[in-house]
């Protein structure tokens, strides 16, 4: 299952997008213009990327404790509804994956593996939080939907928009009991609810609103998903991350450099996903 985690962390890591246009390094202002909370989440609404479909090639270099390497992501987004992803190296493809808000496909074409489950999987896997539309917000360069003007903290007093945001999460774990009877057995896997205290942080650019620096902290356990965006891009009047770089501290210390080398806005496309009768589910 290690090298199953690593498919999946390495293309968590990636979802983000692109190139083609013009590329604009990010400006900062030197006075805040805006010193209102409720003008501040407007704002950042309103700059938001939000096409009804996008399509990206994407170079990631990555490196882990234990090794480094590239590949190639492809992704396919229709805006709150479906991601589909594929991996390649060397033109082979090596993993696809098919995400909707509640569900997660995941083919593993080299071993012939597939899973099919909750997307809940991907939090419970690496204790982290994760879920379809934090996956998309990753990818468009917007700011998580749980920074919002309810439970948000604005500081004003530097040059760039800082927000801060706590809460309690419950989550389902998977857990062994060996002393407990499941299904009429001894042992086995029993669900539990876990209450996870959760911090969002997010650095905005003066001028544009956009994130540069984003961070998801379990407080608990200090496992971290930190987002640093370095150039943004313009094409078809949006405006949507063109090199960034995703660390992620676990169990499984991961970093990864993305580009996007082609991106195309609103060209209805297909989400193929189809496994092989040959494939076996993962255990």
């Amino acid at each position: 299952m290690k090298k199953n985690n690593l498919h999946i962390l390495l293309i968590i890591s990636a979802l983000w997008l692109f190139s083609a246009c013009k590329t604009t390094e990010k400006k900062t202002a030197k006075l805040l213009k805006v010193k209102s909370k409720e003008k501040l989440i407007e704002n950042i609404r309103r700059s938001e990327a939000k096409p009804e479909w996008i399509s990206i090639k994407s170079s990631v270099a990555f490196k882990t404790d234990k090794v480094s390497d590239s590949f190639k992501m492809y992704f396919r987004l229709r805006t709150d509804s479906a991601l589909w992803i594929s991996a390649t190296y060397y033109a082979v493809e090596v993993a696809r994956f098919l995400i909707t808000p509640d569900t997660l496909k995941y083919m593993d074409r080299k071993n012939n593996k597939y899973f099919v489950g909750n997307i809940a999987y991907l939090e419970n896997k690496f204790d982290l939080q994760f879920d379809f539309y934090m996956l998309q917000d990753i990818l468009l360069g917007n700011i998580p939907d749980s920074l919002n003007p309810k439970d948000v903290n604005v500081d004003f007093r530097k040059k760039r928009y800082e927000l801060y945001s706590f809460k309690k999460r419950w989550i389902k774990k998977s857990t062994d009991e060996k002393n407990s009877r499941l299904d009429g057995k001894l042992g086995g896997k029993v669900e539990k609810k876990q209450s996870k205290s959760i911090a969002v942080y997010a650095m905005l650019n003066n001028s544009d609103y956009r994130p540069e620096t984003l961070k998801i902290i379990d407080l608990l356990s200090q496992k971290q998903l930190i987002i640093n965006y370095t150039e943004y891009s313009e094409t078809d009047s949006l405006l949507i991350p063109h090199k960034y770089k995703i660390t992620i501290i676990s169990d499984l210390n991961m970093e990864a450099e993305i580009e996007y080398l082609k991106t195309k806005i609103n060209e209805p496309l297909k989400m193929s996903f189809t496994i092989p009768e040959k494939y076996e589910p993962m255990e």
